[in-house]
């Protein structure tokens, strides 16, 4: 089963280890709004949406609909990105995307790349008994960051940065 973690667009982490309904759930009630999944007339799912500011009056619906929860929550997952939204749900386990690599008692470093590449590069910073922390914070790609200028990345190619290394 995928496992989340929800992250803000300067990579703080926010939390790990989340189902697809309770990272779906965290974006959708991030500004304090509340939200319930109905059923509509021909069975599919809608999720509707009531701000903390209304006084919790009025229910609106959302463009979010799905033949089942499941399928409901990942276009939820999905349409949040840090490229546009202040937060973002990703998957932990990722091929590729952008890694926040914490060496214990060390500055953390942001880094692009493989998860391989990640796991290697943090190998590398570890310097004591507790091992170096990696997060995937972001699945934005090299490209968009750099044409977005998300400088909260910062500028590390982990391939570049294990060929620099073994060189």
């Amino acid at each position: 089963m995928t496992k989340y973690a929800l992250t803000r667009l300067d990579g703080r982490i926010l939390d790990v280890g989340l189902t697809l309904a309770e990272a779906a759930s965290a974006l959708l009630t991030y500004d304090s709004a509340e939200f319930e999944v109905r059923s509509d007339d021909d069975g599919w799912m809608v999720i509707f949406t009531r701000a903390a500011r209304s006084g919790g009056k009025k229910w609106t619906t959302t463009v979010f609909c799905a033949p089942t929860e499941e399928e409901l929550f990942l276009k939820v997952v999905n349409a949040f990105d840090n490229a546009t939204d202040a937060l973002e749900a990703v998957d932990e386990d990722a091929d590729s995307g952008w890694w926040k690599i914490a060496p214990a008692g060390g500055e953390a470093v942001y880094g692009y790349g493989s998860r391989a590449e990640a796991d290697e590069y943090a190998e590398l910073l570890d310097c004591g008994s507790e091992p170096t922390a990696v997060h995937h914070v972001s699945a934005v790609s090299w490209h968009d960051a750099h044409v977005k200028n998300l400088a909260e990345y910062g500028d590390l190619n982990l391939d570049d940065e294990l060929r620099g290394r073994a060189a």
